[in-house]
């Protein structure tokens, strides 16, 4: 199994279109820890609808604001498996499927 970690902060205007991303793939093997760092936008509400349609979801809201560094580091510290993958609310750039991110790790521990 894969975990993919994504902390976010007020990531209404990213969040739905990231995790339908995640979502979708063909690899299926994988599970989303999602930390949100006490958002004051609609971020709780779209974690909590997601986390009620797909049982491979976790969702932590921290009560406040800890900080990007503390935010990232409860994440990690939440993630399973051994084969770990970050992903950013607001990143732009695409994220590899949970397969590509598979091979890629397991070329790069061999």
């Amino acid at each position: 199994m894969i975990s993919i970690g994504l902390p976010v902060y007020n990531g209404e205007k990213f969040l739905n279109r990231k995790l339908d991303t995640l979502l979708s793939q063909t690899y299926s093997d994988f599970e989303i820890i999602i930390s949100d760092n006490g958002s004051t936008d609609l971020t709780s509400k779209i974690c909590n609808d997601y986390l009620k349609k797909d049982k491979r979801i976790k969702y932590f809201r921290q009560k406040e604001n800890l900080g990007v560094i503390a935010n990232y580091n409860f994440v990690a510290r939440d993630l399973l498996a051994e084969q770990v993958q970050l992903a950013m609310a607001r990143s732009k750039l695409e994220l590899l499927t949970a397969q590509q991110a598979l091979i890629i790790s397991t070329i790069m521990h061999n």
